[in-house]
This record gives C-alpha cells, structure tokens and sequence, in this order.
C-alpha cells in the first residue's frame, strides 16, 4: 500500500527504473521498521544493487522527501490532526499538506477548499474554490466536480463552517454521498480553518488499528 501511496502520483511519470526500486525499497524498510520489522538484510541488499555509480547520491537526495512522505502519511489515521502533524513534520504549509494527503490517500478520500465566509445565508452557501480526490474515491463516486457553491442542503458539513472558523480544531461530522451505483455511503467530513481558507476532509470511514492517532494539547 505504501508503494502504490508513493508511486501514484502525477509526477512519478518520469523516473527511472532504477530510483522507483531505490524508493519502493526504501520505503517498504521505512514502514517494516516502524512496525518493529527488521528488514535490513534484505532491504540494504537490494537496494545496493540498484544504486550503483555517479547518480546514486543524486537519486537518494532526491527520493528521500517522497519516501518520508509516502511512509508517514500511510502511518496516520485519516483526519485532519494528522494533516497537521505530517505539515509540521515536513515543514510545509497546511493547505499543501492537506492537498498531497488527499491525492495519495490509500481509501476513498476528498478534499474541498471554501471561502471562509459564507456567500448566501439563505440557504446558507458557501464558494468552493478547490476539490481533490483520491483515486479510490473517484472509483466509487467519480471524478465530478461539485459545484462552485456548495449549500448546506445536501452538503450538511457546511452548516459547521462558521464553527470551524472560530474553533482552534477540526469539527466532525457525518455525511451521507451517493455513490456511481446511487446508493448512499455513510461518510465521515472534517471542517478545518487555516485563517485563510476552510478545508473539509471527506473519507470513507474504515478499520484503522495500526496506525498512529495524533493526540492534538487543548
């Protein structure tokens, strides 16, 4: 799963054979080790063999963000606490984070980025300006955009909105979506503020037990 997180992203396209082994590899020993799996013996070996000559230096500075990236996001429950703790990790902005998480997460996941004020308030709306989606999430409910205005009928998140803009956290909710067959899913959204934009994380709810919760201090 990790390597399908590493190496399904749109600018993946252009490696080499030889640095897509160096990163699958990589990150495979990444995950093993932070389970208590010693794959070393292995792992160092292989990736020996395909790291030979003048580039080797040049393919492991350049992979190594990737592979960090790959390895921690696939650690973390789904949520936007490890959004925030995968941006402190690696020292990008929230909104990048937030974006990237949502592309390479491993189950059906969306991302929408909204105006932090409304622009109706009866119905109350508010302007997307933004919306990613897993891959597995546009196999089971396509690759439609949602509207530029998304009211709270039948978005129901968006009634959080204005809470989440005072709030120092995410609020959760559920929402129910209907999928390519129309029939409705039970979801799980987030409404975040970042001062500047609000993001609403959207997955499908599923077993979680060894990844990591992020324990956010009040």
């Amino acid at each position: 799963l990790a390597h399908a997180i590493l190496h399904s992203e749109a600018d993946c396209t252009g490696l080499s054979r030889i640095v897509a082994e160096l990163e699958a590899e990589s990150v495979a020993y990444v995950v093993c080790a932070d389970l208590g799996i010693d794959s070393s013996a292995y792992s160092f070996g292989y990736i020996a063999t395909w790291t030979v000559g003048d580039d080797t230096d040049k393919a492991i500075s350049t992979s190594a963000q990737r592979i960090r990236k790959a390895a921690r996001s696939r650690q973390y429950k789904t949520g936007m606490t490890s959004v925030l703790a995968l941006a402190e990790i690696a020292g990008a902005s929230i909104h990048a984070t937030f974006r990237r998480y949502v592309t390479v997460h491993d189950g059906p996941a969306a991302g929408v980025v909204l105006d932090l004020s409304p622009c109706s308030h009866d119905p109350l709306g508010y302007q997307r300006h933004e919306m990613v989606r897993s891959a597995k999430w546009e196999h089971e409910f396509g690759p439609v955009l949602w509207p530029k205005v998304l009211y709270a009928q039948p978005f129901s998140f968006i009634s959080l909105a204005e809470q989440a803009t005072s709030s120092s956290g995410s609020i959760r909710t559920e929402f129910v979506y209907p999928n390519l067959a129309n029939q409705p899913i039970s979801l799980t959204s987030e409404v975040y503020s970042n001062r500047y934009r609000l993001l609403v994380l959207i997955w499908k709810p599923r077993r979680e037990l060894l990844r990591k919760g992020v324990i956010v201090a009040a």
